[in-house]
Order: C-alpha cells, then structure tokens, then sequence
C-alpha cells in the first residue's frame, strides 16, 4: 500500500478548525508546528522500520499535553472531528479506509477493512491522532488484537502496510499438510536472505494478529470446496495425482499473484505439493 502523502501538519489543522470551542480550537493550533515536525520525523522513522524508538507518553487523560490543551483534546480530535460525520477531515478518513485493497484489511489480508487502526495508539502518541501515515485500514478483529500495544524493540513490531514493503512484497506465509489426522499448518518461513531482524517482526506480526488461528478457520470451509471439486474432476475427466497437482499449483500461483502472504497461497502450495493429498487425501 502507498503511503498517504497528506501534510501532518495540514490534516492536523483541518480537522482542529472544526472545533466549535475557540479557546481549545486556538490552544490546538498553538502547536500545529509541533504536530508537523512530529509528523515529518515519524515518516523517517518509519521508513528505516524503527517506530518502536518513538517515546511513547504515559501521562493521564487529564495532563497537559505539549504544553497546550489536555492529552483527551489532542485523541479526541480524532473520533471529533475526523471520524465525525459532515466534518472536513471524514473525507481525509473515507480516502484511507478506501485506499485497503479490494476492500481487505491489509494486516490480515482477508477481513472487511471497516475501521482505521491508529499503528501507534493515540493513547500513548497523542501527537499522531490524525496523522494520516499512523492511520491504517482494518478489519475488527485486527484492530482489536492490536489493542494499545506498543513494542519496545525493533522485532516486536508488526508489519506496517505503508512501509514495510519488503515484509509484504516477498513470501514469508507457508502450510503444510499433516496426514494423519487431516489438517493443515500455517508457519512463518522467511527468506533466507533476510536480515534476522525481519524474519522475527513477520513472526511477530503473525503472533500478535493471532493468524494461524484465523487462518485455519478459513481454510476450514475452502478446504471442503476443493475436496468436491478434485472427486468432481477425477470422477468426470479422469484427473490422475499429477493432474489434480497441476490443478491445485495453478491456482495456487493465481493466488500468490494477487497477494504473495494469503492464507489461499500457501493453502494451495501446500496441497499440491503434497503427494498423500493428491493420491487419497481430497476423500478425507
């Protein structure tokens, strides 16, 4: 996903004009500027894949925040005055909900993306409330497993979609089948020649959206489609173990090019990688 390209500082004094209050209003955007240079340093940041460095703050609702209004007003402007209907900066938050692809949560790849998840939770930046680059679509249930965790190292961070491109532009998501008794294993495997780092915040990122979970319960039901469809072809057409194979990596590799970590790629790779399935294992 690209990253937005909207102005920290501009999105931040939009949605701040809205307030009806003018003392808050103006203590608000007493600060734009340091809103904006925060704003500018998080992109940098974020570009090296290093957001766990930003100092999170732990001060009460209540607190005063950057020296101006309290640390509430600051989170506030954003179910206020961006999530709010017939608010100038709902428009800048339908564009990102409708910027996920096909739809999709890109943390997870297949839920609905009906929410924006804050990547580093307003609670402890308050700064980043509506800074469109901290904003990503999401389903429920991811954004719900984020909660307001936030890793204090560089693996302990989950992918960021506008970033992390190399995390989500290479295969890393895997299954196998197991036998005896029928089910299928999703693992993180990945490449070789990444940095260790890498392959640990995908781990992480797999963990903490609690994927081999959810994944499996995907499967459940796309697994007994293909089971009709391989009896189908090999009662009607004569499919042999080699065809019912080439059928399944055929899809498999339609899927990997739509999205590489799909539960569906690495479903189909692994079933038609697999010699029991293909034989006898699509009549468990």
């Amino acid at each position: 996903m690209a990253n937005p390209t909207d102005n920290g500082g501009d999105v931040y004094v939009l949605c701040v004009s809205s307030i009806d209050n003018l003392g808050l209003r103006a203590n608000l955007i007493s600060v734009t500027n340091k809103i904006g240079d925060m704003c500018t340093a998080y992109v940098q940041i974020a570009t090296r894949g290093n957001l766990y460095q930003l100092p999170q703050d732990h001060s009460d609702k209540e607190a005063t925040y950057l020296g101006s209004a309290r640390k509430k007003d600051f989170t506030n402007v954003y179910s206020n005055q961006m999530v709010a209907a017939n608010k100038p900066g709902r428009a800048i938050y339908d564009r990102i909900l409708g910027s996920a692809p096909g739809g999709k949560c890109p943390l997870c790849g297949f839920g609905q993306a009906k929410t924006l998840d804050h990547y580093l939770p307003k609670s402890k930046y308050p700064q980043f409330a509506v800074f469109p680059s901290n904003l990503v679509p999401a389903c429920y249930e991811c954004n719900v497993g984020k909660r307001n965790g936030v890793a204090i190292d560089r693996v302990g961070q989950s992918i960021h979609p506008y970033f992390d491109h190399l995390l989500i532009n290479e295969q890393w998501l895997f299954a196998r089948v197991v036998p005896d008794p029928f089910t299928i294993e999703f693992s993180v495997e990945p490449p070789r020649h990444w940095e260790r780092d890498d392959g640990d915040r995908v781990r992480s990122h797999f963990s903490l959206m609690d994927l081999e979970k959810r994944f499996n319960t995907e499967a459940t039901d796309e697994l007994a489609a293909i089971h009709g469809i391989v009896k189908r072809n090999v009662l009607q057409y004569g499919f042999t173990a080699q065809d019912i194979r080439e059928d399944l990596l055929a899809t498999a590799a339609e899927r990997h090019a739509i999205q590489k970590n799909s539960w569906q790629t690495a479903l189909y790779q692994a079933l038609g990688n697999s010699d029991w399935y293909c034989r006898e294992g699509y009549q468990a």
